[in-house]
């Protein structure tokens, strides 16, 4: 059955997720943030203020993070003493999977990584459930020091 809560969480998180994106491709703060992602030294001599996109990346981590644990606490009525680590460890490991600095792909990591925490749950049981995350986070690693491997030589 579908439940209300879950329609307005999903509804709510892709329109964070197209706000995100059009903040980041469009705005000035979005360009100077890429711009300092790809080389801090470069934009900080074609004028833009670090302390700035600093302070503005970390205001945005940290909202995108306060909805992501508010839509967490909806569909689970739960909390924990450590939700935000586990969600932490998750995030990251998404963002690994999709590729760093990549919106799209770690939206397209996040969700590959919850289908395979669910097939994980419902095939093993809920106790494999973190393990999953673990196991998907080193997978990443790997593949991903592969592919810088095999770009250098």
């Amino acid at each position: 059955q579908i439940r209300l809560d879950k329609v307005i969480v999903i509804v709510a998180g892709a329109v964070l997720f197209v706000i995100l994106e059009r903040f980041i491709k469009l705005s000035r703060m979005g360009k100077a943030i890429r711009a300092v992602s790809m080389s801090e030294e470069t934009s900080k001599l074609m004028g833009v203020n670090l302390n700035a996109v600093i302070t503005i990346t970390f205001a945005v981590g940290g909202l995108a993070t306060g909805a992501a644990a508010f839509f967490y606490m909806t569909v689970y009525e739960i909390t924990k003493f450590d939700v935000g680590f586990t969600m932490g460890i998750a995030a990251f490991t998404a963002a690994v999977l999709g590729g760093i600095g990549n919106i799209r792909g770690a939206m397209a990591g996040g969700i590959a990584l919850g289908l395979l925490e669910t097939y994980t749950a419902a095939i093993l049981g809920t106790q494999w459930k973190a393990l999953t995350v673990s196991v998907g986070s080193n997978v990443a690693y790997v593949f991903t020091h592969f592919k810088q491997a095999q770009k250098e030589s």
